[in-house]
């Protein structure tokens, strides 16, 4: 279950290019930035996590002691529409764990999703009435890098994990929201890149979603960023920022 190939509702491209050059669009306006020099006060945290300022940093942490894989999420109380792309700085400090990153994460009637409220169980985030990318990475135990769109936890890429588990390095990451089309960078380097044509699921793999499959639905292209910790993963994260990305054609 952990590695699939890409389902065929998505065209899947791996051309090596970098987070500074995306085809077609320049860097624009910075739209948002959070240095953690301050407070917590614009991040929304849910379920058996913790999160804390240190040293300038988001210290987040899955946690529970008294169960085994605390899960949970940490959110930007902001919506993001595309094209834009988003930076931010990560290093783990633990030796086990998966880290997660959701984008474009919205309700499915249209609301944001800081309307109601979710306890981090992931069924709240794959099978509920929220629509939305995410990606993991530096996950202990597979090896592999896998982008699922919700809902209905449909694996849309699969690729080699860029953070291996033993790295304690800071890493650069980037996503780029251009439309349909979906890319994700780590230190440069294109791990991911995709384009959602937003077409009826065909996989008939029970697990993926509820059947009878009723489609993934249009591509997200707006909505919320978000960090998800399970399996008592710690971790920091530092220098988010996200910028308009415009065409080059554009005046």
């Amino acid at each position: 279950m952990d590695r699939m190939m890409p389902l065929m509702f998505l065209v899947l491209t791996c051309h090596a290019i970098t987070a500074q050059s995306i085809p077609g669009y320049v860097k624009g306006e910075l739209i948002a930035s959070e240095d953690f020099s301050h407070n917590l006060d614009h991040w929304l945290v849910e379920g058996k996590v913790r999160a804390k300022i240190d040293n300038g940093q988001l210290f987040f942490e899955s946690y529970d002691p008294e169960i085994d894989n605390p899960k949970g999420n940490i959110w930007w109380k902001q919506d993001f529409k595309d094209p834009y792309i988003i930076e931010f700085e990560y290093r783990s400090v633990s030796d086990h764990g998966l880290t997660m990153v959701f984008w474009n994460a919205f309700g499915l009637n249209g609301q944001d999703i800081f309307s109601w409220e979710r306890t981090g169980k992931y069924e709240e985030y794959v099978s509920s009435n929220l629509t939305a990318y995410h990606c993991t990475f530096h996950r202990f135990g597979t090896g592999v890098s896998n982008f699922r769109k919700a809902p209905g936890f449909h694996l849309v890429s699969s690729e080699k994990d860029p953070v291996v588990a033993t790295d304690r390095t800071i890493h650069k990451m980037v996503i780029a929201s251009t439309g349909k089309r979906q890319r994700i960078f780590v230190d440069g380097l294109l791990v991911h890149d995709l384009t959602d044509k937003g077409s009826p699921c065909i996989s008939n793999k029970s697990w993926q979603h509820e059947l009878p499959c009723k489609g993934t639905g249009p591509a997200p292209q707006h909505g919320a960023f978000g960090i998800r910790m399970t399996q008592k993963q710690q971790a920091r994260f530092d220098n988010i920022k996200v910028y308009e990305l415009k065409k080059v054609d554009e005046k």
